[in-house]
């Protein structure tokens, strides 16, 4: 192989590699983007939660309790086996 020819494969490997990174970048923004949304999510949930056990007319019921370290103790992502 000539070395011309070396160098303008050499170079189209480049463009590629570059493109491929770019790629991975704009993936990996958009997961965390979505990551950070569920998050989010997740801590809205959690004080509505709080929320409605503090102003929770208990009256004619059991108190409800605040079961979140509970139900991560024995959530199936925290198992393992």
């Amino acid at each position: 192989m000539k070395t011309n020819e070396m160098i303008n494969l050499l170079a189209s490997f480049e463009k590629r590699l570059a493109a491929i990174s770019d790629q991975a970048a704009e993936a990996r923004a958009h997961a965390q983007h979505t990551i950070d949304r569920i998050n989010k999510l997740r801590q809205d949930i959690e004080q509505l939660k709080h929320r409605v056990i503090a102003t929770a007319d208990t009256s004619d019921h059991a108190p409800l309790q605040d079961t979140s370290a509970h139900d991560e103790a024995n959530s199936p992502r925290r198992k393992t086996t």
